[in-house]
Parts: C-alpha cells; structure tokens; sequence
C-alpha cells in the first residue's frame, strides 16, 4: 500500500507540475513586444547557427562571444555531427557591434592549443560567459569531453548519445585579440561529472562565481583552487530549480542577474512541444540575500531559449540570448523598465 501511495504522490506532484507549467506558458509574457523594448538578431556574414551568446561592455564598446556547434539535432534529440558524433565540437566567435547593436566586425577565437592541451575540452567549449578580472577581458565555458559512442548511426547519420562517462567541466582562458590562452579548470567543488551554467560577478576583486541559485554558492578563485565564500543554510523555494544564466553585474548597490529554468513536464504529454525555458530577473544584495525578483518571462517565443549575458551601460539593460541551439539575438530596454518588472522580495519570504 505505502508503495502504490508513494507512486500516486508521485504522479500527482508530476501533474501539478504540468499545470504549472501549461500556466506558465500562457501568463509569462514575451519581451521582445513589449513597448520601448529593441530586439536585434545578431546575425553574421557567412556565420550560420550562432547561438547562446553573452555580452560585454569593454574598452568603450560592445563585445559578444557566440557559441556555434557543429552538429544539429533532430526533433528526437539525436545528434548529426559531420565525421560521426566523436567529432561533435563547438567554437567561439567574438562580435563586436556598434552602438546600436549591429555588428560590425567578427572573429573567430583560435582554441586549437587550448583543447589540444587539456583532454578535458577535447570535444569543444561551451556557452562562454564574458567576464573582466584586473583590466583584462577572459571567458567561462563548459568544456566538453565525451566518452567513446557504441551507438551506430540510422541513416541520415544521427546518434543518440550515451552520456555515461561524459564530463563537462567549467574553464576560464584569458581572451587576447583572437585567442583563447591556457585554459584553468575548475574542478566540480561536489565532484559532479556534468557543470554548467555558473555565473561569474563582474567587478568582483577576483574571479568570483555563482555556483547554483537555490542555495547561493559562490565559490572565488584564487588562481590555484576554488575557494567557498558563501552558502545559505536553507534553501530558497522560489528559485528552486532555477539555474544561473548570465553574468551577474553591479546594480544600484546591489547586484543584477538573469536566471532560467527548464521547464520539461509538459513535453511528456505534448511531445511535439519544445520544452519551455522562461527566465526572471534576480537582485541580490552584497550579503547574497535575493531582494528583489521579477515575474517570469519569454525574450520572443515560448520554447527553448538561453540568455547567457547581461550588460547595463548609459541608462540601458541589454541581455543576449540564443534559441534553440541555432540563432542569437540581442534584447535592450530602459533600466527603468527593468525596475519597474522587479518587486522587493520580503526577507521572511526567503
């Protein structure tokens, strides 16, 4: 009976989680349409499927690094990677764009040592967050390493990996003109396989990073090891299941950033629905106590989107974003419309 009651509660609390989510998709609204709101694809010449960029003012303009895989995935969520799947890798662009955001000039960033030299990030690295430590500029991945694939490809060439074995593990590498310097890794501080997502704290003292939302992490590296600064006790129910997302940068005294959640339930009844990736503003004060927090939202379509950057410079919040692992596109609005989206959060509701 206590097995048969624990598979009820089960499917119960998995219902409900749909209809949070179902919820979710018809109340959250899309940012891209709203007033006063500008939306740029950040399209390059000759550059397909840039996706999950992060955005950066530096040295008087705007920077963007852009992650471009070189496989795409069917609606199964097999992959097909040129030369088979042991090949699968992902590269870095950095974009400049003018003020307006358009960009204007690109490069693609030189990983060849970096990778060859750490078997770690064999297979590529991932999502580049930017971030600037003592006047120079650097970039976070997730650096891949797949595990040997035993699957044999149908017939179009697509695999449906394996992900036993594989790691990712979070890096940073100094950006200098178009190259990647020596990569650093970070090593899991619980040993996890798989790390992604952590956000690094501009204007920190030194590399200075969010590990998770839910319990406030943050770990600083002091150029040998990660070293913990904070964590809460308790966990805060309302950024349960958030991830980290961007960076996070000075505001107002306190600090500014955007998380994600990755919304799937609804896809086990809905297959042919893209799960939903809604994103929420977060403030946090210097102490890491979350003060203020927006209701969740959608950049320009309610499915899969990513925004691993955020910038505020002249009165103006721009955060870039990627959609579905094939386009990119940089969103900017008035600070003052960002402050009017976020509402004290009470220290007794954390």
């Amino acid at each position: 009976m206590a097995r048969w009651s624990a598979k009820a509660a089960s499917y119960l609390d998995f219902r409900i989680g749909q209809i949070r989510e179902a919820l979710l998709a018809v109340r959250a609204p899309l940012l891209a349409k709203r007033p006063g709101v500008r939306h740029t694809p950040l399209r390059v010449a000759g550059v397909e499927g840039l996706c999950n960029p992060s955005i950066l003012r530096w040295q008087g303009k705007w920077l963007v690094a852009a992650r471009r895989p070189n496989y795409r995935m069917t609606a199964q969520g097999a992959y097909v990677v040129p030369g088979g799947i042991d090949n699968l890798a992902s590269e870095t662009w950095l974009v400049e764009c003018d003020d307006s955001l358009n960009p204007v000039a690109a490069v693609l960033l030189d990983d060849h040592v970096a990778r060859s030299t750490v078997p770690e990030a064999r297979n590529g690295l991932e999502d580049p967050r930017l971030f600037i430590d003592q006047g120079r500029l650097f970039g976070l991945w997730s650096a891949l390493q797949l595990t040997p694939q035993a699957a044999v490809p149908d017939q179009e060439g697509a695999v449906m990996p394996d992900w036993t074995g594989t790691r990712n593990t979070m890096c940073i590498a100094e950006i200098r003109d178009k190259d990647v310097g020596p990569l650093q890794l970070l090593p899991s501080p619980h040993g996890a396989p798989r790390e992604k997502n952590w956000m690094p704290v501009l204007d920190a003292e030194q590399p200075t990073f969010l590990y998770r939302l839910e319990d406030m992490q943050v770990y600083a590296f002091d150029g040998e090891r990660l070293a913990k600064r904070y964590r809460r006790s308790t966990r805060i129910p309302a950024l349960a299941n958030w991830s980290g997302s961007s960076q996070i940068i000075a505001w107002d005294g306190n600090w500014l950033c955007v998380a994600h959640l990755a919304a799937r339930k609804l896809t086990a009844s809905l297959p042919k629905m893209e799960p939903l990736y809604p994103h929420r503003f977060v403030v946090l004060d210097p102490d890491w106590n979350v003060v203020g927090m927006s209701e969740p939202f959608f950049f320009e379509k309610r499915g899969i989107e990513f925004c691993a950057g955020l910038a505020e410079h002249d009165g103006r919040v721009v955060m870039s974003y990627g959609l579905g692992d094939k386009a990119s596109a940089l969103v900017a609005m008035e600070k003052s419309a960002v402050l009017a989206m976020i509402k004290p959060v009470p220290h007794a509701a954390q």
